[in-house]
């Protein structure tokens, strides 16, 4: 258990390029291990969260810290299931399937969502089938093998963000525009909530969903941040 508060907060430079943390002389620990960091940008941002820590902070207060250890705790041990849940978010994505019976909703559909299966198509070599209707849709055969390939090239920390951000828009084609600076959060959360936003702007009852894109937004924002830190 971390303790409310660390009179020392330094980042140390360790082997092969690779970071380390201490606080109060005692080196950042996983559950299992000590935390090692691929660059000095990500532990300088783990090191300022945790200097800042005090007795009103929650761990959630600690977004990057928060993440690389999800990392070393629940990824790396769980590797092959992440890339399980990767994999089916983009045999399932929210892109590919249309609404049912409604025309107009369709339109915007395919002006907002086609350009994305194009650009995956063009950027990654991966070919998605569309349907109306939410009925399961077999991918080609050679975009499940490319998909796999694909999520196994990122490191453990890349796929902790990569997962978060596909889990929150039930899109991995969303998800690798965003980390390839296609789009932006704001982008993204208006392409996974466009069919409630049609709803409000259809329907005579309002339909409050702004909360839920908010939080979303955030948690999108953080995951983000998380993923360019860890790639550098």
């Amino acid at each position: 258990m971390m303790p409310l508060t660390y009179h020392e907060v330094t980042v140390v430079k360790a082997k092969k390029g690779n970071y380390t943390i201490n606080l109060d002389g005692q080196e950042l620990q996983s559950t299992n291990s000590v935390v090692i960091f691929p660059n000095e940008s990500l532990a300088c941002e783990v090191a300022k969260e945790l200097g800042q820590l005090k007795d009103n902070l929650s761990f959630s207060d600690l977004p990057m810290t928060r993440r690389t250890l999800a990392a070393y705790d629940r990824v790396t041990p769980n590797r092959n299931k992440i890339d399980d849940i990767v994999l089916n978010i983009a045999l399932t994505d929210v892109i590919c399937y249309r609404a049912v019976n409604q025309p107009d909703l369709n339109v915007i559909e395919k002006e907002k969502w086609d350009p994305l299966i194009k650009w995956i198509d063009q950027e990654f070599a991966l070919k998605f089938s569309v349907a109306i209707g939410v009925m399961p849709i077999v991918q080609p055969t050679n975009t499940v093998s490319k998909l796999k390939n694909l999520i196994q090239k990122y490191n453990d920390l890349e796929i902790t963000a990569i997962s978060e951000l596909a889990v929150n828009t039930c899109s991995l084609i969303v998800t690798l525009a965003m980390i390839k600076r296609k789009i932006s959060v704001s982008e993204a959360s208006s392409l996974v909530f466009l069919e409630e936003s049609h709803q409000i702007h259809r329907s005579t009852e309002e339909i409050n969903i702004n909360k839920q894109q908010d939080a979303v937004q955030q948690e999108l924002t953080e995951a983000l941040e998380f993923f360019f830190l860890v790639s550098k």
